[in-house]
């Protein structure tokens, strides 16, 4: 009984003692807050990235941005693919630009585009913040491997489009034939490929909002099959028409608290710069048909990897909740 004593004494000097160490004499470091310069610099380095991996195959490089931002940065996916929805308004409007100036932008067919993707990616933004983490990052995965086909598929359209415009004749031709008599081709577009066009507004932005990305992917190959628009108007309509929908979505994620600025305006301008330098310098030094099979299969890894990461998520608990 003694011994018993005695030891629980002990017992209780060691707990008192080591209380007093931890409030007095904690060897415990208090973590260093990462600089905001630090972060900045970072964020500007993947939006450079990923815009310039993007633009080398006609994509916004969300397929990059968002996983690097969670590995590199340490966001949550919600604020990854918040904050992503900035670089890619940031990228539709810049990258617009210049199709703007060159008349290669189809207002009614952007308007279209954009007017029911605004409604259906602040839809899609707010299905985004009630998902579970994990479950959104399964279901990216799950987008990048299904969407990763595109890359070759767009490319496909878009060289059809080159080859039947040489073959068109020359605009001379096509102004006597009009004035001799002659019906305008492109007049207009045809009712039933606008409402097309809703539905793939509508969808893409959806798309954008769920995930944060631009929606390319779909819309250019899209619009190429719907109208006779020339390549270069496919592209420039299809950017212009994404400004809007990455709008709504993003003014959705702030509502809910998942945009970090501090991480997105620096990942915008990264993202524009490497747009212009890749479109401009680099892409047109590589071979086009090796660079997108090389795309291909950097965006079915990153798919798998990212599903892989998330697979005992449940997907169909999530939008049960």
């Amino acid at each position: 009984a003694e011994l018993t004593r005695e030891t629980m004494v002990h017992q209780q000097t060691r707990r008192i003692l080591r209380s007093v160490r931890r409030t007095f004499v904690s060897t415990a470091r208090t973590p260093t807050p990462v600089p905001s310069w630090n972060i900045a610099l970072k964020s500007l380095g993947i939006g450079a990235f990923s815009g310039l991996a993007g633009s080398l195959v006609g994509m916004g490089g969300a397929f990059i941005s968002i996983p690097l931002m969670g590995k590199v940065l340490r966001i949550t996916q919600h604020q990854a693919h918040a904050t992503s929805l900035v670089a890619v308004a940031a990228c539709g409007a810049g990258g617009s630009l210049g199709f703007v100036s060159s008349g290669n932008v189809d207002w009614v067919a952007a308007a279209v585009l954009a007017a029911s993707g605004i409604i259906s990616a602040r839809i899609g933004a707010r299905f985004a913040g009630q998902m579970d983490g994990q479950a959104l990052k399964k279901l990216f995965g799950i987008f990048n491997i299904c969407i990763a086909p595109s890359v070759l598929l767009k490319s496909e359209v878009l060289k059809a489009k080159k080859e039947k415009e040489a073959e068109a004749p020359p605009k001379e031709i096509q102004h006597s034939a009009m004035e001799s008599g002659g019906e305008k081709r492109n007049a207009g577009i045809p009712w039933h490929n606008l409402i097309a066009m809703t539905c793939i507004g509508a969808t893409t932005g959806g798309i954008s909002g769920l995930f944060g990305v631009g929606g390319g992917s779909i819309t250019v190959p899209c619009v190429a099959l719907l109208t006779d628009f020339s390549h270069y108007k496919v592209l420039g309509t299809s950017l212009a028409a994404m400004i809007a929908p990455a709008v709504s979505g993003a003014i959705s994620h702030h509502m809910g608290g998942r945009v970090l600025w501090h991480v997105g305006l620096p990942l915008a301008a990264g993202s524009a710069a490497g747009c212009y330098i890749g479109g401009r310098y680099v892409a047109t030094q590589i071979d086009q048909d090796m660079l997108r099979l090389i795309f291909f299969g950097v965006i079915l890894g990153v798919g798998g990897k990212t599903y892989n990461a998330a697979r005992h998520a449940s997907i169909f608990k999530a939008l049960r909740s």
